[in-house]
């Protein structure tokens, strides 16, 4: 028996290799993991405000945070003098994966500076936010990282 190949057997094969292909689509798309919004952006919403406020405290000083990478080391400086006595959270944020984020409270040498040792992250573009207080004063301030 020989098969032959015509509009209608075109037609049937052109639709079952789409459905196949959405098929496949929807599978792959159903396994993707999106960490795109945090898990308390409603409480943080409402307390944006204050970030504002933050930031422009940081904005206004006249020495600011700074920021340097030398190898595997992250080194923040802070503002100010060692009586103001800052306290806060550095929080490197990744936005590929939640599961690469870290936490990890101030903790100044005598000369204000705080070092980070970048071999903890893994690989990536990293949101290193500082929120800090001094003299109860709230400031807030954002860098971007790169991390090989």
């Amino acid at each position: 028996m020989k098969f032959r190949f015509d509009w209608g057997a075109g037609i049937v094969t052109a639709i079952v290799v789409i459905i196949a292909g959405l098929g496949t689509l929807v599978w792959i798309a159903s396994r993707q993991d999106f960490d795109l919004v945090d898990k308390d952006y409603y409480q943080k919403g409402v307390q944006y405000q204050n970030h504002i406020e933050k930031i422009k405290n940081a904005e206004a000083l006249a020495e600011k945070l700074s920021c340097s990478i030398t190898g595997k080391t992250l080194r923040l400086k802070f503002p100010g003098n060692r009586e103001l006595n800052p306290s806060g959270q550095v929080y490197f944020y990744s936005p590929a994966n939640s599961d690469n984020d870290l936490k990890s409270p101030i903790r100044l040498n005598d000369s204000l500076w705080q070092d980070f040792d970048l071999n903890l992250l893994k690989s990536g573009r990293y949101l290193l936010k500082v929120d800090w207080t001094c003299d109860s004063v709230g400031y807030f301030q954002e860098f971007t990282i790169k991390i090989d």
